[in-house]
């Protein structure tokens, strides 16, 4: 873990890790330690090296169970946020937040267009920031979907990667 944190913070606010969650958990313990903090220090210098190597890691590939258990984090950090009325003044970042989460769900679909519904019906408030949004591939399934095309999103996406085969292949020749 990247954080040194006072152990008092962890008591006095009762903030733990929650058994069961494999994804995101860190996320919200982070978002916790920060709002019940009133001293935050950083350091500008690199003292933890991540292994983005590690084809084991959870963040290598996801599970149905992993996109569920980010859902969940959203869903804990939002209604954090509510009771102590802070929510309107994290607006931005949460809902940015919640188009990585939809976004996390679409890219691990597998082109389960039931899946990629669900991820759309997620926080439906944030559908209208795609657009403007930096997320190509989340733009490209959302107008498939206002389009009512979305049955199409299977092949459309076999056709993007033998595209991508195709064009990697004449520029290595």
């Amino acid at each position: 873990w990247d954080k040194l944190v006072r152990k008092k913070i962890f008591d006095d606010n009762e903030i733990s890790f929650i058994d069961g969650l494999d994804m995101g958990e860190d996320f919200l313990v982070t978002l916790l330690v920060l709002l019940n903090s009133k001293k935050i220090s950083y350091i500008n210098k690199p003292l933890y090296y991540y292994n983005k190597n590690n084809d084991s890691s959870l963040t290598k590939s996801y599970s149905n169970k992993t996109l569920y258990d980010l859902v969940k984090i959203v869903d804990l950090a939002d209604n954090y946020m509510k009771e102590k009325g802070i929510l309107e003044f994290f607006l931005h970042e949460t809902n940015m937040f919640k188009l990585d989460v939809k976004s996390l769900i679409i890219l691990n679909s597998n082109n389960n267009i039931d899946l990629v519904n669900y991820a759309f019906n997620l926080y439906p408030n944030t559908n209208k920031l795609i657009i403007g949004s930096n997320m190509k591939t989340l733009k490209f399934v959302y107008i498939l979907r206002s389009l009512r095309l979305l049955s199409f999103y299977k092949y459309i996406v076999r056709f993007r990667i033998l595209i991508k085969k195709i064009f990697n292949y004449t520029r290595s020749t």
